[in-house]
């Protein structure tokens, strides 16, 4: 084995299929003991050792680094542990660092730490080197053991003792350090490229940053390296699927096919068609002043001129010369909501809907019509464009964690008419996705202008979730630009936007 057919492995997308494949290349093995980590507590000497009982040398001279830095010694054993399943992964599968992309050893890697088992210890450290199998989680060694799940895509549910996805982090952490003190320590891997794994701005807060200010740094995400591989996150708890994935056609259409209500259609359109975030989204307000009580009694294009002229709000219709467009105003207006709110505090941003104009304002006759039945029940009329339909709270406002729970209910209903449909295992956010990369890909947009329309702090932050979107390659399987634009066109009622 070696890179080659690792790479062969990580590039399964299916990620049940891809566990499936290595847990039956892990049980085939036969090997001759693997990595161990020895401690002598009464002087406190650690090293890495090999199963023949030799120490390798570059991981025990950076334990004995982290050491000599004054990082405390139950941490070091913790780097020591995490170090000996790195080196046992790369002995496995015969890898040489130099010969391979980084980001794709660590993703192998998160896949490796899935199947391992973790709440193993032997009686002795030395119990390591005569394994003559690969120690893994007991019901992993069937066949069976990675069929496909359900929401988890690998394991199964059931399964309590699969290592959590902090402790993973923890373990890629020590594996990158590990990484960066060879390349810049050693001469064999002063060649190692880390231009492939993706970065994150980190602050960094010093000792005089009262008065300096603090710094941000790039830094190794290592949740997006175990996001990509299926691990929940402990900062989201939601069974979803990567989050760069995409809707499909089919699904798209189904998931509007089962939307009851206009209010619903308008909320989920916004989603689709301006890439906002669930709370950004909930928090779109009107100005009720502007719709007099004789608007719904207009005729059809009357009342489409009306609203062009006169309704304000976070929506205004803004006329360019012979054309015009609807522009949407997004503002934080410090909403609550932990699940889904403004990613910067006091935000603001205007988004322009740059689809058709008549399929927008068809939406939104139809929303404004349920919503001025459901803002009876208020005592006033609080100015929020899309309510609760709820019973115990009709006509007040709602929150991104109502878009939430909106969306998977609507999931629900797609996957009872249509047992096929693998809606539950996306969220709303998968709107705003397909909202970037149609306008990367399709349309050709700036990313400085995609990043500004999304909200993003810097155009970094747009280049790193869709870099991959931005690339006229299309690999086999994935959502190719014809199909994209087949949905982008699709309008809810079936009509082909022309705006």
């Amino acid at each position: 084995m070696g890179y080659h057919e690792l790479f062969h492995y990580a590039s399964l997308l299916s990620k049940a299929g891809r566990l499936a494949a290595y847990n039956s290349y892990y049980c085939s093995l036969q090997i001759s003991g693997l990595h161990y980590a020895y401690f002598l507590q009464s002087s406190n000497i650690i090293a890495v050792c090999t199963a023949r009982h030799e120490t390798h040398e570059l991981a025990t001279t950076y334990l004995l680094l982290q050491k000599a830095n004054g990082l405390a010694i139950n941490t070091v054993r913790f780097e020591a542990h995490a170090l000996k399943t790195l080196l046992d992964f790369l002995t496995l599968w015969d890898l040489d660092l130099r010969d391979g992309d980084l980001l794709v050893i660590l993703q192998a890697y998160t896949d490796y730490l899935r199947l391992i088992r973790h709440n193993w210890r032997p009686r002795s450290v030395l119990e390591w080197s005569v394994l003559s199998q690969v120690p893994l989680k007991e019901h992993t060694s069937s066949d069976s053991c990675c069929e496909d799940s359900g929401d988890l895509g690998g394991l199964s549910k059931t399964d309590g003792r699969e290592r959590a996805p902090g402790a993973i982090e923890k373990f890629l952490y020590v594996s990158v350090k590990y990484l960066r003190f060879l390349q810049t320590r050693t001469e064999r891997y002063a060649g190692l490229s880390f231009q492939q794994l993706p970065v994150r701005q980190k602050r960094i807060w010093g000792v005089i940053s009262g008065t300096a200010g603090s710094r941000t740094v790039p830094v190794v995400d290592l949740r997006a390296i175990t996001g990509e591989r299926g691990v929940r996150s402990r900062w989201n708890k939601i069974d979803n699927l990567p989050s760069d994935a995409v809707f499909s056609l089919d699904q798209a259409n189904l998931f509007f096919q089962y939307t009851p209500g206009a209010q619903n259609k308008l909320l989920f359109a916004t989603l689709r068609y301006l890439g906002l975030r669930e709370a950004e989204a909930a928090g779109i307000t009107i100005d009720p002043e502007t719709l007099p009580p004789s608007f719904f009694r207009m005729k059809y294009f009357q009342a489409k001129q009306w609203l062009r002229n006169h309704l304000r709000g976070d929506l205004k219709y803004v006329h360019l010369h012979s054309k015009g467009r609807w522009v949407f105003s997004v503002i934080d207006r410090g909403n609550p909501d932990y699940r889904a709110s403004h990613k910067r505090a006091g935000e603001r941003r205007e988004v322009p809907w740059i689809f058709s104009a008549d399929d927008l304002e068809d939406l939104l006759i139809n929303a404004l019509r349920e919503r001025t039945e459901l803002i009876q029940h208020q005592p006033k009329d609080h100015g929020f464009l899309f309510v609760s339909s709820d019973h115990r709270r009709r006509g007040a406002p709602i929150t991104g964690q109502t878009v939430y729970k909106k969306y998977h209910a609507i999931a629900k209903r797609a996957r009872k008419g249509n047992p096929e449909s693998v809606l539950h295992r996306y969220s709303p956010h998968t709107f705003r996705h397909f909202y970037a990369t149609y306008l990367l890909k399709v349309l050709k947009r700036p990313i400085d202008e995609v990043s500004l329309w999304l909200g993003h702090s810097t155009t970094e932050i747009t280049a790193k979730f869709y870099a991959h979107w931005m690339s006229d390659k299309e690999e086999e399987g994935q959502f190719t630009v014809a199909r994209m634009k087949q949905v982008i066109n699709q309008s809810l009622d079936g009509r082909t936007p022309h705006g």
